[in-house]
């Protein structure tokens, strides 16, 4: 008995889907094998908790899968961001994040304890960058908590072919979707006004913001990144 149009029509596409998949995947092994690492820094300081800020960046080099095919499609060693953020009050750091650890929900964006957060990464290679400047921690967080309360942190997937060419700023923004770890961040920093609203969070890759290319507004800089050791 031959197979029904639509049988056939789905059989069709699960093939094509996954010749597309493999495809992608021998690509990804040949970039992580041929691409070199595009060295972004070597000075190391010692890590001081008193010395954290509300907007430091924090960045990543995960050794993990995912890790591995973001470093492999970008060629740089630092794969996950995330922003500092001190409570006025209490003074304890945070870290403001997407992540699929699972803190209650997985695949979602948190603020999680410094202490606890670098107690999980203490195995893993972690930089920062500095803010300059005084940046306001309530508006920093209450920015932030709309991506804790209405979003999705975006797993690696073909929608990240969004971040291979330049857009304008768009001040509307739809909350209720996926963002990815390094989106949330620039674009929070963006609505603050420690960037400048010129390009939207997709039009630059985790290496471009840790080499300085996101211009800053007036009375806000970034020093250059540097490994903590702890």
């Amino acid at each position: 008995m031959l197979p029904s149009y639509y049988t056939f029509l789905i059989s069709t596409w699960v093939i094509i889907y996954f010749l597309i998949a493999i495809l992608f995947l021998v690509l990804i092994f040949t970039l992580k094998i041929t691409l070199p690492t595009k060295s972004i820094t070597t000075d190391v300081i010692d890590l001081d908790v008193n010395t954290l800020k509300s907007g430091d960046i924090v960045a990543v080099s995960y050794q993990k899968m995912i890790g591995k095919f973001v470093h492999a499609i970008t060629g740089c060693e630092w794969v996950h961001a995330a922003i500092i953020y001190v409570d006025p009050v209490t003074q304890i750091p945070y870290i403001l994040e997407g992540t699929g650890r699972g803190w209650g929900r997985s695949f979602s964006f948190y603020r999680i304890p410094f202490s606890s957060w670098l107690q999980i990464n203490r195995n893993q290679q972690i930089c920062i960058m500095k803010l300059n400047g005084v940046l306001d921690s309530n508006k920093l967080y209450n920015n932030f908590k709309n991506y804790i309360k209405y979003s999705s942190l975006e797993p690696f997937n073909f929608g990240w072919l969004r971040f291979l060419w330049t857009k304008q700023y768009q001040k509307k923004l739809n909350y209720h979707r996926g963002f990815t770890c390094v989106e949330a961040c620039l674009r929070t920093l963006i609505d603050i006004g420690v960037f400048k609203k010129q390009y939207s969070e997709t039009s630059y890759l985790l290496e471009s913001i840790l080499r300085g290319h996101p211009p800053c507004e007036s009375g806000y800089g970034y020093d250059r990144p540097v490994r903590l050791k702890f």
